[in-house]
């Protein structure tokens, strides 16, 4: 293929089958509405309720209308002098993108959404502090910032100035941790912006914008250091090499928090009580929040008083948050080891001390999700949501991530996963909506029938089936036509109604899912190129490209992170001459 490298690497799946002789008949038309190739036409499935659990939820849906000929959505990217960040790498994947995707409406919705945080988010960035707002609110939650930049993070190596903005983010999430690790959202500097007027063990400080003791807010941090130093490992920006000794140091003293926060709240009430010391209290009367509110007893699980989405919970074991938590002191107990094996004297012993910690924790949260998560019996037995110790469970999932369905994406393995998802994806959780524009898992935090862009997405990466994924980039397609944006969530029957207008995560998860599906389903998303031979093949990515593609859908289905479950065909390794 003229013009493209020699010899280039291409881990993309079915790629030996459309290469075969005949690959297919006739181009892509990039004009067309929603068409994936598949010979389906979208506005024709018929409603048939969502009553029970269903293994393929594509034939419970309801009747989606599409235009015939639906218009563009709007291009909303910032000008050039407009943007708050400039990464090479990024732009070269949105034009390498923008190019070569065979719809224009989702190469029109990827150049707007994929750059979308680094365009308006990142109100600070440096190799010692950056600073991400979630969009519309001038705060750095420390698991959106986390999501919102996790697409990026394969570029690192071959951009300093991204990479950085990741060591900045990492110092920052540190530095947090340290001043409040009960805290969800921060402010840039001691401002004292936010919910200061919440009464709160421990007390509110002018750094933090809200208090909300979230599980899977340390677990972002722990997940963000995991990432990053899995990239520059043996480098020389490697933060845990002596030669980056005060990162090092910084790294351990913030994780060793982490793991004294999560050791206080594996504490029962009664523990509690009998020490006479609450180590996490909340009040906001006018949302009526008011934590401790329920017994927990002692699981092995860590208790949580809210949730992702930053609404309370009903029961203290989140078991989407302690399943991330356990899989990322995995990572920590490895990095620990790392350490250990480079350092001497205190920081010898505290790393050495750390891993061993860290693996027993992580053990210990395990045996908690085996022994108190799981509801039902024989097939239907799956995971709760919420669980107290006690035997009560609440039985839903939430869009917002970690949730049961993204599991597989966490890196947790379960063998209740099939028939949670089933749950999850049917009229028996209350938080699944279906409607005119598409169907999805929305959120208590939002109006009843919203549906969110993150379930969507969450959906489809965890799908094998392609008609159902398909189904749901067309269901995101649909919900941002007006706008140009994924939004929060949208209303299942008008996406013209939607909860706001500028959430940065996402448009990073819209972003990465189309990647993802770029590897996944080349003959489907890519261009094709007329042959001198007169067949068709399709446009191949350059080295750097493909080889970001790859890691993308490894990261996002948590292949090479600690994630050992064999899910769909192997991959075949291509050699393009």
């Amino acid at each position: 293929m003229t013009g493209w490298p020699s010899s280039v690497l291409i881990r993309l799946r079915q790629c030996i089958c459309i290469l075969v002789a005949g690959c297919l008949a006739e181009a892509t038309q990039e004009t067309a509405p929603p068409n994936f190739g598949d010979g389906i036409s979208h506005g024709n499935r018929l409603s048939q309720g969502f009553d029970t659990p269903s293994e393929n939820r594509n034939a419970k849906r309801s009747a989606i209308f599409v235009p015939s000929s639906p218009p563009l959505p709007p291009r909303v990217r910032p000008l050039p002098s407009e943007r708050k960040f400039r990464s090479d790498s990024v732009e070269s994947l949105v034009t390498f993108m923008e190019g070569n995707l065979a719809n224009e409406e989702v190469a029109v919705l990827f150049s707007n959404c994929f750059p979308n945080t680094l365009d308006t988010t990142v109100a600070q960035a440096s190799s010692n502090d950056t600073f991400i707002i979630t969009g519309d609110i001038p705060a750095l939650w420390l698991r959106d910032s986390l999501n919102q930049v996790w697409p990026y993070l394969p570029l690192v190596r071959d951009d300093p100035p991204l990479l950085d903005l990741f060591s900045g983010l990492l110092k920052r999430h540190l530095r947090s941790v340290l001043t409040d690790p009960y805290a969800n959202a921060f402010n840039r500097g001691p401002t004292g912006e936010g919910h200061q007027t919440d009464t709160r063990t421990p007390p509110m400080r002018p750094e933090v914008f809200e208090g909300k003791f979230e599980l899977d807010s340390l677990a972002s941090v722990l997940r963000l250091s995991w990432g990053l130093w899995a990239q520059v490992r043996g480098r020389q920006e490697d933060f845990l090499a002596p030669e980056n000794e005060p990162v090092a140091l910084l790294w351990l003293q913030a994780v060793e928090l982490i793991l004294d926060t999560v050791e206080k709240q594996q504490k029962s009430s009664a523990e509690q009580e009998k020490e006479g010391a609450t180590p996490y209290i909340f009040k906001r009367s006018q949302e009526g929040c008011d934590y401790p509110r329920a017994d927990a007893n002692r699981t092995g699980m860590v208790r949580s008083a809210f949730r992702p989405s930053d609404d309370q919970t009903k029961f203290d074991f989140l078991v989407p948050s302690n399943a991330m938590m356990a899989v990322e002191l995995g990572h920590v107990a490895e990095m620990g080891r790392h350490g250990t094996a480079l350092f001497y004297g205190d920081v010898e012993r505290r790393m050495l001390l750390l891993s061993e910690r860290s693996k027993k924790l992580g053990e210990e949260i395990r045996g908690g999700i085996d022994d108190f998560a799981s509801v039902g019996t024989g097939g239907g037995r799956r995971l709760a949501f919420e669980v107290d110790g006690f035997g009560d469970a609440n039985e839903m999932d939430d869009a917002n991530l970690p949730s049961l369905l993204a599991l597989p994406l966490l890196g947790f393995e379960s063998s209740l996963y099939k028939a949670t998802r089933d749950f999850v994806l049917s009229g028996a959780n209350p938080y699944f909506f279906s409607g005119s524009v598409g169907s999805g898992v929305g959120s208590p935090h939002t109006p009843r029938d919203y549906i969110w862009p993150l379930g969507v997405v969450t959906e489809a990466l965890t799908s094998e089936n392609e008609t159902e994924i398909f189904e749901c980039l067309r269901t995101l397609l649909v919900s941002a036509r007006e706008t140009g944006l994924m939004h929060e969530s949208f209303h299942k029957d008008d996406p013209g109604k939607f909860t706001r207008s500028h959430f940065a995560w996402a448009n990073s998860a819209f972003g990465s899912l189309v990647l993802d599906l770029v590897v996944r389903f080349p003959q489907r998303m890519l261009k094709e190129k007329r042959e001198t031979d007169g067949g068709w093949r399709h446009l191949v990515p350059p080295r750097s490209v493909s080889g970001y593609l790859e890691h993308v859908r490894q990261q996002l289905r948590g292949e090479g992170w600690g994630y050992s479950e064999t899910r769909g065909a192997p991959l075949d390794v291509l050699v393009v001459e």
